[in-house]
């Protein structure tokens, strides 16, 4: 039983995972320091491997939209001179206003 339960080898493959997700996380370029660092303290006390997994895909999801929002932030001039910003009400030129500047 003992040798069974040796060959489950279920603390190296946790660190593995960990080690797996850090490495990843550390090359995901869309995300701020605060980030990483939350998501690392995230990573490190997973105590599953598929916990742990699911921390680096949740992490990779953020880091895909933290793109496309710094993405939306660098077309706001396009944007304003868009017909369709022109022809909107002062309302929705406002709320589109502030949300960019609640972005940045």
């Amino acid at each position: 039983v003992n040798t069974a339960k040796t060959a489950l080898n279920g603390d190296a493959r946790l660190n593995e995972a960990k080690n797996t997700a850090k490495q990843q996380l550390a090359t995901m370029s869309h995300l701020t320091d605060a980030q990483k660092a939350n998501l690392t303290s995230q990573i490190e006390s997973g105590t599953t491997v598929s916990g742990v997994q699911g921390i680096q895909a949740n992490a990779g999801t953020l880091n895909q939209a933290m793109n496309q929002l710094r993405q939306s932030i660098a077309s706001k001039d396009t944007t304003k001179s868009s017909e369709d910003y022109q022809d909107a009400n002062a309302d929705l030129q406002n709320a589109y206003n502030r949300a960019v500047s609640d972005a940045e």
